[in-house]
């Protein structure tokens, strides 16, 4: 048995729970700011909770040893058939919170020595942390996955819904959507307009809208509220949101794929050789689509991906392939295998995806690396669901936009891309299935002069996001506050 001070020595170290939410793409954005915090606090340990599918799905570091996954229960009844609704997963997932989640951090303690919980991290969402870190004294510093715009539309839930009032019936409702703007919220762009918010602050009666009206009230609780952005993005919300004492502290510490690629490039250098960075390489892009790149001209293609939640239904994606065939711009598709039936009949084929022709007009593939992508040169536009990862990513590579968006704050941030940004362009009737909407939209970005200043614009804010995440920048700063509440030595 170690000695007496020993232990109390390993006691002292702070133990950090991390506790990510599962479905879409949350979890890779809160492993990736773990990542940073291990890295820079060596002596912490992090233990990092998530679903075993999610966990399955991520990167952890080899490296990091300093940070251990542990699976949560999914809440899925055994045997359990799906109906295929996206959300079903969601719902169950929240039904089994928090008892998953308070039951996982009893054993990753008991699995480090009887090391007590520190501090408590976690996606935004699980407001329920406000009361179990209240409960052992601990911070509780959640992260907002998404926009400073979106969080401020969360956080007044209640005066948005005050405001509208009852939802209207059905023909009142397109007026009122197009009518009623969104500068009454402290903050906000006034181009937001009442159909660019979340459907979950409008309202709803199952799990999920549930959760995020709770959210907004326990919200405020917490130590240090954290958000995938910068401040030079969103000016207005950020001042707000910083200086109006709603939170203790809030801290935009992204771009966080900038930060990701130089944590990724110093691995590289400090460990691999020509050979394996090679092999790396192939693997990281199987389908060979940098190379397919290579020579096109600058800003002439463009890239097609919806994400991994979901994917337009048929008569859009029909409508996407013909206007891409009718344009003739070479452009490289991310699609699932399992929605490559509904394009059209030939299509494959008459735009040269079957072939291994460097010069073909198009590039059908199951997996893209976005982040490279989006670096490249000859990159002009990315047709996006408006994820907000997928914005930070295409901002982050000075890549102007195409938004359809399909849920949760997806329509917030296409709205933020083309009215308040200037950095991309809209779907005229917003649905892909309109071809000529498309073909609008996609040589305003690829061929007109308002392309060119939307270019102009994105590479303003590039530049801005690189400033932001340098040694003196403004998420670099918030980070180090952060450090120091998230790493702060156990109470005793």
């Amino acid at each position: 048995m170690a000695p007496e001070a020993d232990r109390d020595h390993h006691h002292h170290h702070p133990h950090v729970v991390v506790a990510a939410f599962p479905h879409g793409s949350h979890a890779a954005p809160l492993l990736s700011l773990t990542r940073r915090l291990a890295a820079a606090a060596p002596n912490a340990t992090f233990s990092f909770f998530s679903t075993s599918k999610s966990n399955a799905s991520l990167n952890f570091p080899a490296a990091a040893t300093n940070i251990t996954p542990y699976d949560v229960d999914d809440g899925v009844p055994p045997n359990h058939v799906f109906s295929g609704h996206p959300l079903e997963p969601v719902e169950l997932f929240i039904k089994a919170t928090p008892h998953n989640f308070t039951k996982a951090f009893q054993e990753a303690v008991s699995r480090n020595n009887n090391n007590k919980i520190s501090c408590i991290m976690s996606d935004a969402f699980f407001w329920f942390l406000a009361e179990v870190a209240a409960d052992i004294n601990v911070p509780w510093v959640p992260l907002w996955t998404a926009a400073s715009t979106s969080l401020s539309l969360h956080f007044y839930t209640d005066l948005i819904r005050q405001t509208i009032g009852p939802a209207p019936d059905d023909a009142a409702t397109g007026e009122m959507e197009e009518a009623l703007l969104m500068s009454f919220v402290p903050g906000v762009p006034s181009a937001l307009r009442l159909q660019d918010i979340p459907a979950e602050v409008i309202g709803g009666d199952h799990a999920f809208p549930a959760m995020l009206h709770k959210m907004s009230h326990f919200i405020a609780r917490a130590t240090a509220v954290t958000v995938n952005s910068f401040d030079h993005l969103e000016p207005s919300v950020t001042q707000h949101l910083k200086y109006s004492n709603l939170f203790p502290t809030f801290l935009p510490v992204g771009p966080f794929n900038l930060i990701d690629i130089d944590m990724n490039n110093n691995a590289r250098d400090n460990s691999s050789t020509d050979s394996s960075t090679s092999n790396n390489l192939v693997a990281h892009d199987p389908d060979g689509c940098l190379h397919w790149l290579a020579g096109r001209e600058p800003a002439s293609v463009a890239y097609i991906s919806f994400g991994t939640v979901m994917t337009p239904p048929p008569p859009e994606l029909a409508g996407l392939a013909e206007a891409l065939e009718a344009i003739g711009a070479p452009f490289i598709w991310s699609i699932p295998d399992r929605a490559k039936h509904n394009l059209p009949q030939g299509f494959l084929e008459r735009i040269g995806s079957t072939s291994d022709h460097d010069r073909s007009q198009g590039k059908v593939v199951s997996w893209a690396p976005q982040v490279e992508l989006l670096s490249h040169e000859a990159v002009g536009v990315f047709v996006s669901h408006g994820g907000w990862n997928s914005v930070m990513e295409s901002v982050s590579g000075g890549v102007p936009l195409i938004c359809r968006p399909f849920l949760g704050d997806q329509r917030t941030n296409a709205r933020l891309v083309s009215h308040v940004w200037g950095i991309g362009a809209d779907i005229k009737d917003g649905r892909l299935s309109n071809k000529e909407g498309v073909m609008e939209a996609l040589e305003r970005v690829l061929k007109s002069e308002e392309g060119k200043v939307m270019r102009d614009k994105i590479k303003s804010l590039k530049e801005q996001a690189k400033k932001a995440v340098s040694p003196d920048g403004t998420s670099t700063k918030n980070f180090s506050q952060l450090l120091k509440i998230v790493t702060s030595p156990p109470s005793q």
